[in-house]
């Protein structure tokens, strides 16, 4: 019998450019944030990144802004860290090379049970889906990990997955150019698969990613129902299952860093240190690790462990 492997993951980056963007304008009104964010036939929006600062705020509704006009969300727990998110952020529209990308794949006949696991905004429509990636910088890199199941197979002829497009608008010389790229996704197919075969170690990689991320969702639901040892429990097997899959997956410490934030995020919980914060965090950082934002989440990481500077007593000394 042949094996495929259930999941492919379509890397795209975009080249170094000497050139640089002007930022653009993003949503400044609207009265249903996360629909209106979304781009509709015939018109291109902006991207938007949703920053959100100490602890009143509606971590939620941002995520579903972001998330569905392709931008970041950013959790600023404190005013000292502001000033370095917002240079993270220009620094980024400064860079940018392309804008506005989109996917679209038409599936091959036969292809059923598409799913996206990573946590972009798209549209499933029969055989057709399309998914959001938003803004790319100079030699930026994100992942569409994805799901489906494959017609039986009748022989060990490689099968069409999908036929991809990806549109965008290219910042060149000044100007801005709306172009295309096409290309056939093919799966292999072998029949020389080892049931002791753990799998592609990118694709394991991506998929131990993005189940950090939904474990930070679901934990986030179960403090939603006030049930602060299901959320705790739910943190604690996905950190199991994260440092079982380490040692297959193309890059080791990340599976393994995650292990140990979903931890910090247990204990936490158990503590009760501060699960509005904690909360908050978990909703930010399940955001950016769904998109395939290891950097950010990294930088938001090392915010945090630093230690705040002591408060002025009002005598102008701390």
């Amino acid at each position: 019998t042949a094996e495929l492997c259930p999941h492919t993951v379509v890397q795209l980056a975009f080249p170094p450019s000497s050139r640089q963007s002007t930022p653009s304008t993003g949503i400044t009104k609207t009265t249903s944030p996360p629909a209106s964010s979304q781009r509709c036939a015939g018109y291109w929006l902006a991207g938007t990144t949703c920053l959100g600062l100490g602890a009143s705020f509606a971590e939620d509704l941002l995520k579903s802004i972001a998330t569905a006009a392709g931008g970041r969300f950013h959790y600023i727990e404190s005013p000292e860290h502001a000033p370095e998110v917002f240079r993270e952020e220009l620094g980024g529209l400064l860079a940018v090379v392309a804008q506005n990308v989109e996917i679209e794949m038409n599936f091959a006949d036969g292809v059923t049970g598409v799913a996206q696991l990573t946590g972009y905004s798209w549209k499933l429509d029969s055989e057709k889906c399309r998914i959001i990636l938003g803004d790319f910088g100079a030699g930026q890199v994100k992942h569409v990990l994805l799901a489906a199941q494959l017609p039986a197979l009748t022989d060990l002829s490689d099968v069409l997955l999908a036929s991809l497009r990806m549109n965008y608008a290219a910042i060149e010389d000044d100007s801005v150019q709306i172009k295309s790229l096409k290309q056939d996704l093919i799966v292999g197919v072998t029949d020389k698969a080892s049931p002791d075969d753990a799998g592609d170690p990118d694709v394991l990689l991506h998929i131990g990613i993005q189940a950090a991320a939904q474990a930070r969702k679901q934990a986030v639901d179960q403090l939603d129902q006030g049930d602060i040892a299901g959320a705790t429990k739910v943190l604690e097997d996905r950190r199991d299952e994260l440092r079982r899959m380490a040692p297959n997956a193309s890059a080791p410490e990340l599976l393994t860093n995650e292990a140990s934030e979903l931890d910090r995020r247990a204990r936490e919980l158990k503590e009760e240190q501060d699960i509005v914060s904690s909360r908050k965090f978990m909703v930010a950082e399940g955001t950016a690790m769904s998109q395939s934002n290891v950097s950010g989440t990294r930088s938001a990481r090392q915010r945090r462990s630093r230690p705040r500077p002591p408060k002025d007593n009002g005598t102008g000394n701390a």
